[in-house]
Order: structure tokens, then C-alpha cells, then sequence
């Protein structure tokens, strides 16, 4: 009996016109994923419309908005069961969708990929990569284009998952690579952006899922190569505190919790 597949959209924010470099490798990744129906979004606040390949949807919105807002209304677009909330600054492993689906068919959660950076929040891969000419390279944080030439095919192909489905708990995720179900994203309103707009909305996000019961997730199966905060649209450090405050005020206990 064939497998019925769920449908999966990708939906990545993006800001940069000079980082349409990193946006083309993370289609690229997205578009090589198997066993999957996969759709992928771009939601962009470019200042020009970034170029996607065709077949990629294209959403172009207010200079303006923030990513998550982007997302939020991007995730309106889409009638697909699950959703993956991205960056456009990654590169996801082969079934790295399809590991993440496995694993969230039967479960309402919110899935994480592991990465080599996830803003130092939970889990890190430190292993080394090898191309087909036999070099080395060591994944570490932070990582730009040019420490990784020659090395994408590599990323992009990496078999890198458990044998068994492995994942740990975590108290809050950087969504970057997340996956979570269409109907339990509509149910929280996607990321508060009205309360938060930037900083803190995807820890907000597992808390609100948290008291519904929707626990968020690590998993070994499933790893994307992240280069990091490459792609972020520079935030004035008033405008950063300020948010900071807002989102200490809705969760008290964030001091405690966080650290």
C-alpha cells in the first residue's frame, strides 16, 4: 500500500536583496527534499522582489513588516496539513522534511531540526563533513558562504540521521527549521506580533502551544545546516530592549526560565 503524503509548506521570510545567495541555496536544499509534497513560500519585504525558480510562490508585502508577520500571513496562503516555519539562511539535509514529517504525523508537536546553530539555545552538531574530494570541513557556528565553498553538495546530501527516531524535550525553540501542524498553528494565531513583533515570538509561540498541551522537540533525524543570523535585518538596540521588555512583561517568569 503507498503511503498517502501529507502536504508540507516551507515558509521563508526574507529581507536582504544582497543575500539572494543565501535564499538560492535554501530553495535549492528545500526543492531536493524526497518523499514529500512540499510547497515552498517565499515571504519577502525586500526591497526589490527576490528571484525564486519557478514553481516557488513569491509573496511580496510591506517594506515594513516584520518576518513574523510575513509568516503569519504567508501561512494564510497555504492549505497545506503542515507547515515549516524557516529562515533564509539554511541548508536543509536530504528527508530532513520527510524525517520531520515522520515524526509529526502522529504527534501534535512542534519539531525542531538539529543544527549546527540554533542561537545557543539547545542542541548543536559539531561533526565534520567530507566533500567528494576527500576534504574536511568542521561545522561550527556562524558559518558564511565563503567557509563553505565546495562543501554544498555535501551539506545538501548529508545523511546524517539516527537509526532509530531520537528526539529530546525542549522549554522553547529558535524557529528556524520547525515544524508544526497547519490547524495547531491557526489554533495559537500564528506568532503574536501584535505583543511581540520580533524578539521572543518563537519562545512565545511553544509557551502559548505548551498550554495546549503541544510540547516542542529536538530531533537527531532531521539536520540543517543554519549559517546564522547572516540574513537579519539589523534591529537598533533600543528597538531590541524595548521588545525585550514587552516580552518580559507578558512572561514574567522568562527571567527565571531563561536564565
Amino acid at each position: 500500500m503507498v503511503e498517502v503524503l501529507a502536504k508540507i509548506a516551507a515558509l521563508i521570510p526574507t529581507y536582504d536583496n544582497d543575500k539572494q545567495n543565501y535564499l538560492d541555496m535554501t530553495i535549492e536544499s528545500l526543492r531536493r527534499q524526497e518523499g514529500v509534497d512540499l510547497e515552498i513560500i517565499v515571504a519577502s519585504s525586500c526591497v526589490y522582489p527576490p528571484k525564486v525558480p519557478e514553481g516557488v510562490k513569491l509573496l511580496n508585502y510591506p517594506r515594513e513588516n516584520s518576518a513574523g508577520l510575513n509568516v503569519n500571513l504567508a501561512s494564510k496562503t497555504t492549505d497545506a496539513e503542515f507547515i515549516i516555519l524557516g529562515n533564509d539562511d539554511l541548508i536543509f539535509a536530504k528527508q530532513s522534511v520527510w524525517w520531520m514529517w515522520q515524526m509529526s504525523k502522529d504527534n501534535d508537536i512542534i519539531l525542531n531540526s538539529l543544527s549546527n546553530c540554533d542561537l545557543g539555545l539547545m542542541f548543536h552538531a559539531t561533526f565534520a563533513v567530507k566533500n567528494e574530494h576527500g576534504d574536511v570541513l568542521q561545522l561550527g557556528k556562524n558559518m558564511r558562504m565563503d567557509q563553505i565553498k565546495g562543501f554544498e553538495e555535501s551539506l545538501m546530501n548529508l545523511d546524517a540521521r539516527y537509526p532509530a527516531p531520537l528526539a529530546f524535550e525542549a522549554s522553547y525553540l529558535c524557529t528556524y527549521a520547525t515544524m508544526i501542524r497547519k490547524d495547531t498553528w491557526d489554533k495559537l494565531g500564528g506568532y503574536d506580533v501584535d505583543g511581540l513583533e520580533v524578539y521572543g515570538i518563537d519562545t512565545d509561540l511553544c509557551w502559548r502551544a505548551k498550554e495546549l498541551n503541544v510540547k516542542s522537540y529536538t530531533t537527531c533525524n532531521s539536520f540543517v545546516f543554519h549559517f546564522g543570523g547572516v540574513t537579519t535585518y539589523a534591529t537598533p538596540n533600543e528597538v531590541r530592549l524595548e521588545q525585550m521588555r514587552k516580552f518580559g512583561v507578558k512572561w514574567p517568569q522568562a527571567h527565571a526560565t531563561l536564565g
